[in-house]
C-alpha cells in the first residue's frame, strides 16, 4: 500500500510538496516487491517436526541481520528492540528532507508527526529520540514535582528506565501487582487514590502498559481505568498508555490503533521495536499538553536538530510494517508450540509476539550461554534467573525457530535423567 497523506494537515502537504514524493514512491514500489508479499491463502504450519516444516509461506522485506562480513548470522530472541532498517526504509531515509526540528522546519519530522497523530487520533504528536524520554517527558508534563502516579509492579516505566521520573521531575510511584492478563485490581486502583493530605504525595496519574509482557490489555479494562481516572471520590487523574507496543496490541485484538488510544490522554508509541525503525518514539495527546512537552523534551536533550532521515524511517515503519506484525505473533505460536515438545520445559504464552520459557534440567544461564555458542542469542529480564523471555520479530524466522529447537533439544536431552 501506499503512504497515506490524508487530512488538511498543512505540514504533510508541504512534505510532500517539498520532497517526500520520493518516499511515497518508495512505498508503492515496495508493495510489488516479491520479498513482501503476503500469502493469505495460506497459513503457518504449527506443531509439525522441524524436518516436515515447509519454507516460510510468509515472505516480507528483512534487513538480513546486517553485522560485520564474516560473522555467523544471529538468530536473535532477546527483544524486538533488535530488529534492523530494510533497504527500502534506508532508501527513504536517504531521500528525506531535513531541516531545523526545533524551529519547526525539518519537514519530514512533520509528517511523520502529523501521520501518527492521525494513525491515533490524537490532536498532536511529538517526536523524541525514545520511549523512555517519551513516557519521561509524559509524566513530567502531567504532574507537578512531589505529586505521583499509580502504575503495576512491573512496569518498564518505574524497573527499567533509570527512575527518570523521580531523577528529572521529582515523581515517586505507587505500585500495584497484576494479574495473570497484565491488569491491575480495579478495587485497589480505586484505593490507591488517596484524598489530599499534607503528609502524603497526591496521585495525579494512572500508567497502563500496552502490551505488557506482551500481554494486550482487553479494551473493556482500559474503559474501565479511564472511567475510574475521570469518576472516583477525591479528583480526577490523567491516564498515560505507555504504547511502545501498542500496535501488538491493536493487531492482535483486531481493531484500529485509535480505538485502544482514544482511553489514555497520552500516549507513547515506540518506532524501533517491531517496527523497524532505527531510531525514535513519539508522544501523543492534545495540542496544550504537546505544546507544554516541547519544554521537557528540550530539558531532557531530545530536541535534535535536523533528524529528518530518521523521522523518515519511522514513516516508513508506520506506512508499511504495522501489518506484519501479525508474522510475529505467527512466529511466536510456532515457537511456543515447537519448545513445549521439549522435555522438562514450560511454556508460557505465546502472548503476540513473547514466549516465556522454564527449564527444570538445565539452569536458564546455563541455556543462554550454550545457546550464544550455536549463533542463538537468548535473554532474560534483569535480576530474573529461572525465566526466560524469547520475543519474535521481523528479523527472525521459521529456520531460526527450528535451529532453537535443534539445538535446546540437544542439550536438554543430554541433561534429562534417565528412565
Amino acid at each position: 500500500m501506499a503512504i497515506g497523506f490524508t487530512g488538511n494537515h498543512l505540514a504533510v502537504r508541504t512534505a510532500v510538496t517539498h520532497g517526500l514524493r520520493t518516499l511515497s514512491a518508495l512505498a508503492k514500489s515496495e508493495s510489488n516487491h516479491p520479498e513482501c508479499e503476503v500469502d493469505d491463502s495460506k497459513s503457518m504450519q504449527f506443531g509439525q517436526p522441524a524436518c516436515e516444516i515447509p519454507p516460510p509461506l510468509i515472505k516480507r522485506a528483512t534487513s538480513s541481520n546486517m553485522r560485520s562480513p564474516g560473522m555467523q548470522r544471529l538468530a536473535d530472541f532477546r527483544s524486538d528492540t533488535n530488529t534492523y532498517p530494510t533497504h527500502e526504509m534506508r532508501q527513504a531515509m536517504v531521500a528525506a528532507p531535513v531541516g531545523n526540528m526545533e524551529a519547526g522546519e525539518d519537514l519530514s519530522v512533520s509528517t511523520l508527526e502529523s501521520y501518527a497523530a492521525e494513525l491515533l487520533d490524537k490532536p498532536k504528536a511529538l517526536f523524541v529520540p525514545s520511549c523512555t524520554q517519551a513516557n519521561a517527558i509524559a509524566l513530567g508534563t502531567h504532574l507537578k514535582p512531589g505529586e505521583e502516579f499509580i502504575a503495576a509492579n512491573n512496569a518498564h516505566i518505574v524497573k527499567y528506565e533509570a527512575g527518570g521520573f523521580a531523577k528529572h521531575f521529582g515523581l515517586s510511584s505507587q505500585r500495584l501487582p497484576i494479574n495473570d492478563q497484565g491488569e491491575m485490581s480495579l478495587t485497589e486502583l480505586e484505593a490507591a487514590i488517596l484524598p489530599d493530605s499534607p503528609l502524603i504525595p497526591r496521585a495525579g496519574l494512572i500508567e497502563l502498559e500496552n502490551t505488557t509482557d506482551g500481554r494486550a490489555l482487553r479494551e473493556s479494562y482500559l474503559a474501565e481505568v479511564a472511567h475510574l481516572a475521570k469518576n472516583n471520590a477525591h479528583r480526577e487523574l490523567a491516564v498515560h498508555m505507555d504504547g511502545a507496543r501498542l500496535f501488538n496490541a491493536a493487531v492482535a485484538q483486531e481493531v484500529p490503533v485509535s480505538q485502544l488510544a482514544r482511553y489514555a490522554d497520552s500516549v507513547s508509541i515506540c518506532l524501533t521495536k517491531g517496527l523497524g525503525a532505527p531510531v525514535g518514539a513519539l508522544l501523543l495527546g492534545e495540542a496544550s499538553f504537546i505544546e507544554s512537552a516541547i519544554g521537557n523534551r528540550k530539558s531532557l536533550g531530545g530536541c535534535m536538530r535536523k533528524p529528518g532521515m530518521e523521522a523518515a524511517g519511522g514513516l516508513y515503519a508506520l506506512a508499511k510494517h504495522i501489518p506484519q506484525l501479525a508474522l510475529d505473533h505467527q512466529l511466536a505460536d510456532y515457537l511456543a508450540k515447537r519448545l513445549a515438545e521439549l522435555p522438562g520445559i514450560t511454556i508460557d504464552g505465546p502472548h503476540t509476539n513473547f514466549v516465556f520459557l522454564k527449564s527444570e534440567y538445565v539452569p536458564v544461564q546455563t541455556i543462554i550461554s550454550e545457546m550464544k555458542q550455536e549463533g542463538i542469542l537468548l535473554g532474560c529480564y534483569p535480576g530474573v534467573k529461572d525465566n526466560l523471555r524469547l520475543v519474535t520479530h521481523r528479523d527472525v524466522d521459521v529456520e531460526d525457530v527450528d535451529r532453537l529447537y535443534s539445538c535446546l533439544a540437544d542439550l536438554l536431552i543430554n541433561a534429562a535423567p534417565s528412565k
